[in-house]
């Protein structure tokens, strides 16, 4: 039955069940039988309805919630059973204890499936606060219950005492049912689902109707039982149309992962508090008793002051939740909340045996149109590339700013075909021209995609699928998107083989050090050594630095893998220093993150320590990126120096140099990158490099060229005085044992 035949068969089952009271009249006992037979009927149509939607869920919260409201349904239509079998049965009308009990149990059921909801639509550490809610409107519902509609109609029926308690508990729990409703509403509102709003209506009709009796009863209203009957099965008919509802919102809902859920407190409790207050004074003599007065007021004022205090830390508290989930430049989400979403994302797929798209995405170019036109031109161009990629993803794709000009995006219920598609546009919408300032720019996206499960089942490997796919897709400039494959498979997996095996590959003795000489140009003079490090893996044989360096950086091992490097190179050159090769200087290459990291002085001291070398020997080797934190930079330099540690820049000319900041660092050495001699007949080049070594040696800085190879890049460099150079021309990375020779004349 679609929704809408079941909204048309509700009102036909409304209009039918008055249509009969209307027609009956004052045959009592068969008004009684028509009105237990509608209400079984509707009672039994909502059992089917909800039952459906509790087999359904996919989650297994949500089927625990709908089976809860199946069970009360079932006992609200048992107990119409039993009023009507007796009724058949013996011929008369009388309230059996077992009917009413089933009534009651049915309100108990609803009100605790409900506050299952509420406690798990929460945070952990919000849920003792619920408890609080829950307690202090309970007692203002039996407060308020207990004055206004049970005392009032207390003598007025002539029961059993069972009876006459179970009847008073149906406006106690529908005060509590109205309570966590609204506490519901208040935090699932933002999703706007229709099956929550038509529960609240069903809820509402019941409680109307339950109010109305009562009421009703105390002013004497004859056949309030039939008047009122059809407001109780609407009521179960509309939380049963609520779960068709549910069962067809179910995959949606599934995806809206929005953590809205905060540290805001509901003022339900308090305005219950001020309504409390309120009814005392009016209903109560006080105006001659200053205690109660005083009591009254001092509520009055310490739950208005409570108001007040919610609402300045509800305010505060949703502007630090959205610095510490959104880039303060785009407004979009940041790596923060990616991790988070990223892992629930994947949680519902399993659940819904559906698949997610990742989509890691940067924008090529966008440093060198950052340097030329500057970085207010930058920031509004990562807006405008922040608002096309918003133009380009649906309702429920998410997408994240996670650093510089790197973009991720999370795009559920997508297929491989769908992720080329979304490419495909994104592509497309950046062809036309960015309008920033009096500038067009065009600039072009890299976007490489991954897709669960079929390229992993873990939001670390599907992050790393992306990652590799998209600088794949930067390889070719024709080629701007890139799915995960087969290929880029067979890298990662020997991506995360080198990683696995970067774990073990101390304790196997797999590393090792080769030592490549460092000369004086115009003598070939061997003044030092660098150290290089290598690795021979078990299965893949000997692997370069070039690939196992960054590997080591992004699984965290490059400290221990960097401190061994370190510790071996200052145990060689104390060995021979002791054989009386004093005045070698061992060079050695620091990672970036090996630099940065808090216990780098201090575990270098303890390397000196242990190992005893004279620490003026020992030169450490950063590349130009370390320029990008100056601060934090210049802090660790000096603390170098003051240990009588030399510093120096390699690979200079290629990265971040800026000559005023060089001239403040305590550096020692700068490398000048094999790119600069490559070709030695390019004038312009030659040039280029003789500025740089003026530049160096004007600065009071040992200045050495790396990558020679032949005489012919040496040449332009013989008439340079005090220019150290470095490469094959010299001497290839030797062993320990091999790179003797070469200190005899030291």
């Amino acid at each position: 039955m679609k929704k809408r035949h079941a909204i048309i068969m509700i009102v036909v089952y409304v209009a039918a069940f008055y249509s009969w009271l209307f027609l009956i009249g004052n045959n009592d006992s068969v008004e009684a039988f028509g009105t237990r037979m509608f209400s079984l009927a509707g009672g039994l149509v909502s059992f089917i309805w909800i039952r459906k939607a509790a087999q359904g869920m996919v989650d297994q919260k949500g089927r625990r919630f709908w089976f809860l409201l199946t069970l009360g349904v079932l006992s609200y239509s048992m107990s119409h059973l039993f009023l009507l079998n007796y009724q058949v049965l013996f011929q008369v009308e009388i309230n059996l204890n077992i009917a009413h009990i089933l009534g009651v149990l049915a309100y108990v059921i609803f009100l605790t499936a409900l506050m299952y909801l509420s406690y798990h639509l929460q945070r952990n550490k919000l849920r003792s606060r619920f408890y609080f809610n829950v307690l202090i409107f309970m007692t203002f519902a039996i407060s308020v219950s207990a004055h206004f509609l049970i005392k009032p109609t207390f003598d007025l029926i002539h029961e059993s005492f069972i009876v006459i308690v179970l009847s008073r508990a149906y406006p106690i729990i529908d005060l509590a049912i109205i309570f966590v409703m609204l506490h519901i509403y208040y935090l699932y509102s933002r999703l706007k689902q229709k099956w929550l709003l038509i529960m609240m209506v069903g809820f509402g009709i019941q409680v109307i109707g339950d109010t109305s009796y009562i009421y009703m009863l105390s002013e004497g209203i004859d056949h309030i039982d039939s008047l009122l009957a059809p407001f109780w099965s609407v009521a179960l008919l509309l939380i049963g149309l609520a779960g068709r509802y549910a069962k067809e919102e179910g995959s949606t809902l599934q995806w809206r992962i929005e953590h809205f859920i905060g540290e805001e407190d509901s003022v339900i409790p308090y305005a219950a508090v001020l309504v409390l207050v309120v009814l005392f004074v009016s209903y109560s003599n006080v105006s001659s008793n200053p205690l109660a007065i005083g009591l009254g007021l001092t509520l009055l004022f310490i739950t208005v002051r409570q108001l007040v205090v919610i609402r300045q830390t509800n305010s505060l508290m949703k502007k630090y939740r959205y610095l510490a989930h959104h880039d303060p430049l785009t407004s979009l989400k940041n790596r923060s909340r990616l991790q988070t979403d990223l892992k629930e994302y994947i949680q519902k797929a399993r659940h819904l045996n559906a698949s997610v798209g990742i989509f890691l995405l940067d924008l090529d170019g966008f440093k060198q149109i950052n340097d030329t036109l500057g970085h207010h031109v930058g920031d509004l161009l990562l807006n405008k590339a922040a608002e096309r990629l918003k133009q380009s993803i649906g309702p429920d794709d998410r997408i994240y700013r996670i650093g510089g000009d790197e973009f991720m995006m999370i795009l559920p219920n997508r297929t491989e075909e769908g992720c080329l598609n979304i490419a495909e546009h994104i592509t497309e919408q950046f062809s036309v021209p960015l309008s920033i300032e009096d500038y067009d720019i065009i600039i072009t996206p890299s976007i490489g995609m991954s897709l669960f499960p079929e390229h992993g089942r873990t939001s670390d490997v599907l992050l790393k699928c992306a990652d590799i796919s998209m600088y794949d897709a930067k390889k070719s400039p024709d080629k701007h998107y890139q799915l995960y494959n087969e290929v880029l498979n067979n890298m990662l997996v020997r991506r995360l083989k080198i990683e696995s095996g970067l774990r073990h590959a101390i304790a196997n003795d797999e590393l090792s050090l080769l030592y490549q000489p460092k000369v004086i140009l115009a003598t070939r003079d061997v003044v030092g050594v660098e150290a290089l490090l290598r690795w021979e893996h078990p299965e893949y044989g000997v692997i370069s630095p070039a690939e196992f360096i960054p590997a080591a950086e992004e699984s965290g091992q490059i400290n221990m893998i960097g401190g061994w490097a370190l510790e071996e190179a200052c145990k060689q050159l104390k060995i021979w220093h002791d054989r009386g090769f004093s005045n070698v200087l061992m060079s050695v290459n620091v990672s970036v993150k090996q630099f940065q990291h808090n216990r780098f002085i201090p575990s270098l001291k303890q390397i000196l320590h242990r190992t005893g070398v004279n620490p003026a020997y020992l030169e450490l080797e950063i590349t130009e990126s370390i320029m990008q934190n100056t601060a934090q930079t210049t802090r660790v330099l000096k603390d170098l120096h003051a240990m009588g540690i030399k510093a120096a820049i390699d690979d200079f000319g290629t990265g971040y140099s800026s000559l005023h900041v060089l001239k403040s660092l305590p550096i020692d050495t700068i490398k000048i990158d094999k790119a600069f001699i490559d070709d030695p007949s390019d004038v312009k080049q030659q040039a280029l490099v003789r500025t740089i070594i003026d530049i160096g040696l004007n600065l009071d800085l040992n200045v050495v060229v790396e990558g020679i190879e032949a005489e012919a890049q040496l040449d332009p460099l013989l008439n340079m005085p005090s220019v150290l150079g470095q490469g094959y021309l010299f001497g290839k990375p030797m062993s320990k044992e091999e790179i003797i020779p070469l200190f005899d004349k030291l």
